[in-house]
């Protein structure tokens, strides 16, 4: 019990040190608090109210070393309420946090109502005071309000279980509906971060020993003094492990997903300042390659096509293209010499149709529109490219498959601030190898020349330079799916 509390304390001092200034690792750091104080109130009262057989000479001086400590039992039983009356506060910010409402002032009044009732019923009905107050008066002939002390402890046990259950609810109901994968994948591992803790929490309090001492305790029977501690739940040895076990796997979540790091899913406008790396001229080679490429594709269509209505618009299209291809030279040679990006609002509707019409034929395509906002704060070049490269990737999986009826479906929407695009080809998919090193430079399964493995590595710069996310779900032989969510402009 002792190594597991040094354990929590340390792993509070890291997340607080670490990560304080984050909404999810300070409340983590407040919910392992609140699991160290519930602990400590457990080793000091059996220390003081219980025997205690010690079996070396450190065991003894510690339990010399708690002696010494001067709290009483109704000091140790306003420790053990504050400790729950903080975790209930927690939980309560977590759901808070996760309202699709959370700062509309309706919603913030509800929440506050909340807040005030655990405080009251925890701070104030069960107090030290209180407890007192209906024990002498149920002993001096007052014995129809002994019903209180049930309500007192039932009413707690269930607000305690509300609180705990509506962040778990709320996180179920986001991480559902939400279709962002990034986004579900992330609110999964806070559901199950958040889960975790809560029955840790639960386990300790609801079986703590000092919580209904002062109920069970008869002047008469010492022995009932001693019962609550040698027939103690938390005095199983193997109850600590497994919670050691639960801590364990929450550390997992928290530093696999990067809950700690807190993903902004909210709009944030980026400046136009933005830097781009321009160590060599590789990115810049790879955009014409695939202007060229496209321009290649399309006078073969026009080729095909010559004298019919589908050539000249061809045609057209070839000359769009080499437009672009002309407006992209001015665009990089600007960046060459000023280092930034040209930042503007612009729909990204246009960018998927932009980017579909340097691409050629050859694959069905069907452009799906869910929202009429979805203008961002970006670089439009940048954007068609990023689109160009991810519609090309998803023709070659196509070919690379072999399949007649090749299909790239794109859905675009609007979730929490954020267009969100869906590109979805039925192509050959991708192996566990292929998305392990998805988006490292100069890697690809493509052995041709005119694949050199660095346009996932761009794509997923232009996101980041977008404050964006990126996530891919893809199946061997079947389909790959990527998603991409920029925040919204007003």
């Amino acid at each position: 019990m002792v190594v597991f509390l040094l354990f929590i304390l340390a792993l509070s001092v890291i997340l607080f040190g670490v990560k304080w200034n984050n909404f999810y690792g300070l409340m983590f750091t407040i919910g392992f608090l609140s699991i160290e104080l519930l602990i400590f109130v457990i080793v000091v009262s059996t220390a003081k109210f219980a025997t205690f057989s010690y079996q070396t000479t450190l065991e003894y001086d510690i339990y010399r070393l708690i002696l010494r400590i001067r709290l009483n039992y109704f000091d140790l039983k306003r420790i053990a309420n504050f400790s729950a009356w903080m975790f209930a506060m927690v939980m309560l910010l977590v759901a808070w946090k996760n309202s699709a409402r959370a700062w509309k002032i309706g919603s913030v009044l509800v929440w506050l109502s909340c807040a005030c009732i655990m405080s009251i019923w925890i701070l104030l009905l069960d107090s030290v005071e209180t407890q007192e107050w209906i024990y002498i008066a149920v002993h001096t002939g007052k014995e129809r309000l002994s019903f209180l002390q049930d309500l007192i402890q039932q009413g707690e046990f269930l607000l305690l279980l509300i609180c705990c259950g509506l962040p778990l609810w709320k996180l179920a109901r986001l991480a559902h509906r939400t279709r962002l994968m990034v986004r579900k994948k992330y609110l999964y591992a806070v559901l199950a971060s958040t889960g975790s803790l809560a029955a840790v929490f639960l386990c300790i309090a609801m079986n703590m020993p000092v919580k209904n001492f002062l109920w069970g305790y008869q002047p008469n029977d010492f022995r009932s003094l001693y019962g609550f501690y040698q027939n103690s739940f938390l005095k199983n040895q193997f109850l600590w492990l497994a919670l050691f076990l639960i801590i364990i796997a929450i550390i997992f979540c928290l530093a696999r997903f990067d809950i700690l790091r807190e993903k902004s899913f909210l709009r944030k406008r980026k400046t136009p300042n933005s830097k781009i790396s321009m160590r060599d001229l590789r990115h810049v080679f790879h955009s014409y390659k695939n202007a060229l490429f496209s321009i290649e594709c399309m006078c073969n269509a026009a080729l095909e096509k010559y004298g019919r209505p589908e050539g000249k618009e061809a045609v057209e299209n070839i000359l769009s293209c080499a437009e672009s291809y002309h407006e992209q030279i001015n665009r990089f040679l600007d960046i060459y010499n000023r280092s930034g990006l040209q930042w503007d609002r612009f729909s990204v509707r246009d960018a998927l149709e932009a980017a579909e019409k340097r691409c050629g034929e050859g694959v069905k395509f069907s452009l799906r529109t869910e929202t009429e906002n979805d203008f961002i704060f970006g670089d439009y070049g940048a954007v068609v490219e990023m689109f160009v490269n991810l519609f090309q990737n998803a023709m070659d999986a196509i070919r690379a498959k072999g399949t007649k009826e090749g299909e790239i479906q794109v859905v675009v929407w609007e979730e929490d601030a954020l267009a969100c695009v869906s590109i979805r080809d039925n192509g050959e998919g991708m192996d566990k190898e292929t998305k392990k090193n998805l988006y490292a430079p100069f890697y690809t399964t493509k052995k041709t020349f005119h694949n050199w493995g660095i346009g996932m590595s761009q794509i997923r710069k232009t996101v980041d330079l977008h404050q964006g996310f990126i996530d891919v779900d893809s199946r061997h032989g079947e389909y790959t799916e990527f998603q991409i969510a920029i925040p919204l402009d007003e």
